[in-house]
This record gives structure tokens, sequence and C-alpha cells, in this order.
């Protein structure tokens, strides 16, 4: 299927969090959704989504069925690391000894 084509090209480590499946009742913990279908059974899905009561808000993308142009941007998280140089004293290269 083009979704399947769009997702094989993502990187090994990527893809291991990638998973198919048929339903959202099928799924296991979600942190995004992708959806291939037509628009009626995108808005059921989008209420299927919403109705979870666990997790964070999940994103979705969706595309008309046999289409395969998915943001996977989407599929990206951002963290964000802070290192407090004010326990070195103000001076971040003590911090690297060890």
């Amino acid at each position: 299927s083009p979704a399947a084509e769009a997702l094989a090209g993502l990187p090994a480590e990527l893809a291991a969090h990638v998973e198919t499946v048929s339903g959202i009742d099928a799924a296991g913990p979600l942190a995004a959704a992708l959806f291939e279908g037509d628009s009626d059974t995108l808005a059921e899905f989008a209420r299927a989504l919403a109705a979870i009561e666990t997790g964070p808000i999940l994103g979705l993308d969706g595309v008309a069925t046999g289409a395969a142009d998915y943001r996977l941007e989407m599929l990206v998280e951002e963290v964000s690391v802070s290192t407090n140089t004010a326990a070195a004293g103000g001076n971040a290269s003590l911090m690297t000894i060890g």
C-alpha cells in the first residue's frame, strides 16, 4: 500500500517504533497516528483517538486512500536537555572531568 511505501523509507531507528495496525483497538500505546482512508472514516478515527483517556494528546495525520504524502516530521519528538553548570561553580569544563 502507499502507506507502507511511505514508511519503508524511514531510518531503521525510527521504523522500529512504527507499527501498522488494522484499527485503533489493535494498537498498543500511541505517540502519534497516521491514517489512510476516506474522510468519514478519518473523522471516526479522530473521535476514537480523542476518546483515549490516558496518555498525551496524540498527533494525527490522514491521507486519502492511495496517497502517500504523510507529514513524517510528525513522528519526530524533540527532547531538550539542560545542564546546571552552577553545580560545578559555573565552570562547565569541570563537569566533563570524571
